[in-house]
Formats: structure tokens, sequence, C-alpha cells
């Protein structure tokens, strides 16, 4: 059986031999297997010349530009081949030395950046939220973690923003994402019982939900108890069921705008309370998402 370091190097030279009448021929299996194996790796990209494209008429980087011979990167097929991120490059052919020449290349190079700028603007709902992940993970995870913790946190990251691909982001699929993170940091909210006494909650009703206490009051427990925010068991539900959806399901969860009101407002608090500040992302995020004009960078 081809070991790891075998697939490795069949990878590597599929994608790095050049094109020729002798150009190495790998079977359907070997292919299939070096395929697998790249999408486990983290492939980057460090020299992307695509923003060469933006300011091109026609060209969308949401759209599939197959027969577009100056584009080899959109995002369709960044996705179909496993590309996890990479480094926009901004070409500028080298004149003369003159004054002129100088002031000619900074602009080309400040019209490209303005290109990239614009681009993401475009599309912001899908950029937003993968960076609000992101550095949510950035914020929570520890320093010096255990491998495995590290390993976990990591490969949740990954399906993560695969996830936030695959799907249209909206307000439901950032609180589903945002509470799976938590789950990933061991910082996952109780849901299902409360967090004095440990019963089970049942009914259909409003309870407190305890953030400091980092979950639900029964009605005995939280009898008297002030600074508790009321939530219907039906939200704590489907939050619970959103964490035992594999993540490319989470889509077929309903969550009417009521709970999902409840649900946002649930994750804001409690991620509030233990990061104990605002990320950078998060107002843009939520301008993004309720359609509003975000804060200016």
């Amino acid at each position: 059986m081809p070991s790891l370091r075998h697939l490795s190097v069949v990878l590597a030279v599929a994608l790095c031999a050049p094109l020729s009448a002798h150009a190495i021929e790998f079977s359907a299996e070997e292919l299939a297997r070096a395929k697998a194996l790249q999408q486990r790796l983290v492939t980057l990209d460090s020299h992307l010349d695509t923003p060469a494209n933006f300011g091109r008429t026609g060209f969308d980087i949401e759209q599939r530009h197959d027969r577009n011979a100056l584009s080899q990167v959109d995002y369709p097929r960044m996705v179909e081949g496993a590309l996890d991120g990479g480094f926009w490059a901004i070409y500028t052919d080298q004149g003369d030395r003159s004054a002129a020449a100088h002031l000619a290349e900074r602009d080309h190079g400040l019209q490209r950046l303005l290109e990239i700028r614009e681009m993401l603007a475009a599309n912001p709902a899908r950029f937003a939220l993968a960076s609000y992940l992101l550095e949510l993970l950035g914020r929570l995870a520890p320093e010096g973690g255990a491998p495995v913790d590290l390993k976990r946190l990591f490969e949740f990251a990954l399906a993560a923003l695969r996830a936030v691909d695959a799907a249209t982001p909206d307000a439901k699929l950032r609180a589903f994402l945002e509470l799976r993170a938590l789950h990933a940091l061991g910082l996952c909210p109780e849901l299902a019982r409360c967090v004095r006494c440990g019963r089970a909650l049942a009914g259909e009703g409003r309870v407190g939900f305890h953030v400091g206490e980092g979950g639900p009051l029964c009605a005995a427990c939280g009898a008297g108890v002030e600074g508790v925010l009321p939530i219907h068991l039906g939200t704590l539900r489907s939050l619970e069921r959103g964490l035992r959806l594999d993540l490319d399901r989470l889509g077929r969860l309903a969550l009417g705008p009521a709970t999902l009101s409840e649900a946002r407002e649930l994750l804001a608090r409690f991620q509030r309370f233990h990061l104990g500040l605002e990320l950078r992302s998060q107002r843009f995020l939520d301008g993004i998402l309720s359609g509003a004009t975000p804060p200016a960078a």
C-alpha cells in the first residue's frame, strides 16, 4: 500500500510536472488517493495574480470562468480545487527609473488595491463570516495547548470554512457555527439541564439563562435570581440539535425569526462574557447580515 509520503510525492509531481509529450501518467486510483490527501491538507497559493482581472469587464470572482484564458482562479474553482487560501499579488511592470514612471507604477498598485477592496465589498457576507469565526477561535484558543486539542481546533476551523463555502451565509448559519466554535473551544453553554441542580429541563415555557454560570436555571433554582436572560426551551433545543448535526447539514434546521433572535442574543451575551471584549469583525458582520451599512473598517 502506498505510504503517505508516496502520496505526497504523487500529488506534488502531478501539480508541478511540466505539460509535455512525456508527461507522467498516474492511475485513476493514484489520482483519487492524491486528491483525497489534498482535501485533508491546508493548500495555500503564495502568488495569486487574480487581482489583474478585477477591473476587467465581465469578471466576477464569485462566478466560474473556465473559458477565460486570462483567469485561472475564481471562487467556484478555488472550492472545487480545495484551495484554502492565498495571497493576492499586485504586479507592476518595471519601466524606466524616472520620477514619472515611479508615480505611474504607484498609481497602478493603488488601483489594484482599490479593486481588491471593491471585490471584497461586493461579496461581503462570506468573507465577513469566515473572518469572524477565525477571529473568535484566535481570541479564545489556549496558547500552548495540548497538540491533540490544537489539532481538533484546526480541523474544526477547516470544516467551518468549508461550511461557509457551501452555504449562503446568513444569521442562522452564523449562530450555529458560532455555537459549534464555542463547543470546539470547550466553552459551549449548557443547553439541556439546569446548571445548579442538574435536572433535565422539561416543558415548553421559558427559563432564565444565567450567562455567568453558563446555562439555564430551572424554575426552582431561578426563583428570585436577577440578571438572567429569559429564553424559550424550544430555542435551547434548537441550538442543541445544531450541535449534533454534521456541519454540512445545518441548513436543514429551521429557526423562526423569534427563535433566531433569542439564539443570537444568548450567544452574543455568552461570548462577550467569556471574551471580555467585542471582536473587531463583529459589528461589520452584524451590519452585513442585517442588511444595514456596516461601519467603516
